[in-house]
């Protein structure tokens, strides 16, 4: 580095190259073609094998296709927690197109605002869902009722790295949502840097997160991207950590990713039912000293990290692995992850010293692209707006 780089709040992750890689999309069919015995994601009520989520995902990928979508659309995901999640948003980059995730939890209105923001070309729902869904000009069509012998020679269409692999939409408390913009190439590097900093295969992870919070994003293609066994727990069973212990146990869960107070909850339940568990990873909060504690007491043997980033990052910019020490102190969201750097700037942006608060500017491939159809907003924020890092 260096002299104005050490005298000043900076940091860089190790490098990492993701030209060579493929995209996403890609590396799960190949997932899919190597492995397509392989138990590829459980849910409350189905199962489904690496071979059935690529049938029923270039299936949904022909129906959207018949149905109008053209490459760069946007697709709306309304859908429970199932096993059908995953050939849905498959589906969907499939047919060259991105997802768009709805909450069917929310009020109909806030999904209706963000159908028309994103405007969709169609909306993946099913049964249960679609009466949480508003009526449009959008074709709708039930994941449950997909034939998925209209796989036979449906070839995925092929992404462009700079076209968007989902739009994703923040919360809207501080003003009108904003939907994040991130690209295959955006998701590529986020899903490479996982892999280099953790090094090992995630194995069977819990999938704890909503599909409307990026959280969601890491856990879905850390494992199909590795042949992993994505365990997506009912609606019911992700507000009631009882049955996400029990679930843990049953389906052997090795890697986890949620908001520090549920693992909390989780480590109350002793460590019979979280003995599988490997890696277990704390984000979207600040996280306690007292749940580091309460880890080390229980699982001091699973290996325990906190990661921070914004949406507009894709996931995650830093991680921090953490130790029983950091239980005596404040826990650290730790340095840059592989190819990003963090700086700390002051309200007019410029740099300020080592040791001086500051707001995080995070550069790299993972940064995504800007706001949906909000230029103003996103020339405030991104520098320079649309340019890829």
């Amino acid at each position: 580095r260096d002299e104005g780089a050490r005298l000043r709040a900076f940091a860089s992750g190790p490098e990492i190259d993701t030209t060579a890689m493929k995209l996403l999309p890609e590396q799960i069919l190949a997932q899919a073609r190597r492995l397509p015995k392989s138990e590829a994601v459980v849910g409350a009520a189905d199962r489904l094998t690496y071979g059935e989520v690529e049938q029923v995902g270039l299936a949904v990928a022909r129906e959207l296709t018949e149905v109008g979508v053209q490459p760069g659309d946007r697709i709306g995901l309304c859908l429970e927690r199932s096993a059908l999640l995953v050939p849905a948003i498959l589906g969907c980059h499939w047919a060259g197109a991105a997802y768009v995730p709805l909450d069917p939890a929310y009020p109909e209105r806030r999904n209706l605002e963000v159908i028309e923001d994103a405007e969709v070309a169609a909306v993946l729902t099913s049964s249960a869902s679609a009466e949480h869904l508003p009526g449009g000009r959008w074709a709708v069509i039930d994941m449950e009722r997909v034939d998925r012998g209209r796989s036979a020679a449906v070839e995925p269409k092929a992404c462009d790295p700079q076209t968007p692999a989902y739009l994703l939409y923040t919360s809207g408390s501080s003003g009108r949502p904003k939907g994040v913009v991130v690209t295959h190439d955006n998701l590529r590097a986020s899903n490479a840097a996982r892999l280099q900093f953790y090094e090992t295969a995630p194995g069977r992870v819990l999938l704890l997160p909503s599909m409307a919070f990026d959280s969601s994003v890491a856990g879905i293609f850390w494992a199909l991207s590795t042949g992993g066994t994505l365990v997506i727990p009912s609606d019911a069973a992700a507000r009631d950590p009882r049955r996400l212990a029990a679930l843990a146990a049953r389906e052997r869960v090795t890697s986890l990713l949620c908001v520090p107070s549920l693992y909390r909850q989780l480590l109350a339940f002793g460590r019979s039912e979280l003995e599988e568990l490997e890696i277990a990873i704390v984000a979207g909060e600040a996280c306690p000293s007292r749940v580091v504690e309460e880890h080390f007491k229980l699982l001091a043997d699973t290996r325990l990290f906190n990661e921070y980033g914004p949406t507009e990052a894709t996931v995650w910019a830093t991680v921090h692995e953490m130790t029983a020490s950091d239980a005596e102190g404040p826990v650290a969201i730790g340095h840059p992850i592989p190819g990003v750097q963090v700086e700390l700037v002051d309200a007019l942006g410029r740099p300020v010293p080592a040791g001086v608060p500051g707001e995080a500017r995070i550069t790299g491939p993972t940064v995504a692209n800007g706001y949906w159809r909000q230029p103003d907003r996103s020339e405030d924020l991104f520098d320079p707006p649309g340019a890829p890092g």
